[in-house]
């Protein structure tokens, strides 16, 4: 039993990483949408974060599913980002990421096309430094996590006996 929940401790840390790790990714992608769909398209917010939500996958999809559905209720964008930050932030994501994300909301809808793609641009920028470390973190620290939580386990387990 002691072996078991250090193993599955270490895996929860683990999968922790690997979700934070997936988010960004998924985030990455978003922007790509959100700046073809405001100066390409010239879609509204509404169309665009809809579009974002069915194109995305995994945890990112829920944030911006929930982000459209409060934008298509009229709340404003920093509410629906608030809203959609509270369906991701047990999954592994970081308070950092979280603020470099949620630049986004300052910047949707004040702006002109130009202006706003700019923006999102450079916000990606953000959030690729952050999912190169947390990728980094990753590789150095994931396997890690997962081993440690089993010799804990049996650590604990041999002490015990």
């Amino acid at each position: 039993m002691i072996i078991g929940s250090s193993g599955f401790l270490g895996s929860y840390i683990y999968r922790m990483l690997k979700n934070r790790c997936e988010i960004l990714k998924e985030m990455l992608a978003a922007t790509d949408i959100l700046q073809a769909e405001i100066v390409f398209k010239r879609a509204n917010l509404i169309d665009a974060t809809n579009s974002i939500a069915r194109r995305v996958k995994g945890y990112a999809s829920e944030f911006w599913k929930e982000v459209h559905k409060n934008i298509k209720n009229n709340e404003s964008i920093a509410k629906a980002f608030e809203k959609g930050f509270e369906t991701i932030k047990h999954k592994g994501i970081t308070k950092e990421d979280i603020e470099v994300i949620n630049t986004l909301a300052g910047v949707l809808g004040k702006y002109d096309t130009l202006e706003q793609a700019q923006m999102v641009k450079n916000i990606r920028e953000l959030i690729n430094m952050q999912w190169t470390e947390s990728n980094r973190e990753l590789k150095e620290r994931g396997r890690l996590y997962r081993a440690l939580g089993l010799s804990f386990g049996i650590v604990i387990a041999l002490v015990v006996i």
